[in-house]
């Protein structure tokens, strides 16, 4: 019991792939984390920050600085994966590709009004 609880300690990564609490949890879903996402899963089955009396003094700040971001770059871009290349995470400490992930970016053209005056 020890060993297995030992292994969570070390990464929160498996936890916060639990199908119970996040539903096909190897895709990209933005909607997880939509308003109440908090309320529908149990308390500590997301640690990206740490939790207790040694969690991350910059929590808050990261995950609303996150959202801003994303939204400033999905707005402006298009993402695209470069040839078929397959994305296989690794495990050390945090989570990351085996790969360097090649990206295409295309800029994302949007028809802005200039005047609001009829003509």
């Amino acid at each position: 019991m020890w060993r297995k609880a030992a292994w969570f300690l070390r990464t929160p990564t498996p936890l916060q792939r639990d199908e119970r609490f996040f539903p096909d949890a190897g895709h990209f879903d933005p909607e997880r984390f939509a308003a109440g996402w908090e309320e529908r899963i149990p308390r500590y089955a997301y640690l990206p920050f740490g939790s207790g009396p040694r969690v991350c003094i910059g929590n808050g700040f990261a995950m609303m600085e996150t959202r801003l971001i994303l939204a400033a770059m999905v707005q402006g871009y298009r993402f695209k994966l470069e040839g078929e290349a397959e994305i296989r995470p690794v495990q050390i400490v945090t989570l990351r590709p085996a790969r360097p992930v090649r990206m295409r970016l295309e800029r994302r053209w949007i028809a802005r009004v200039t005047s609001m005056s009829p003509t």
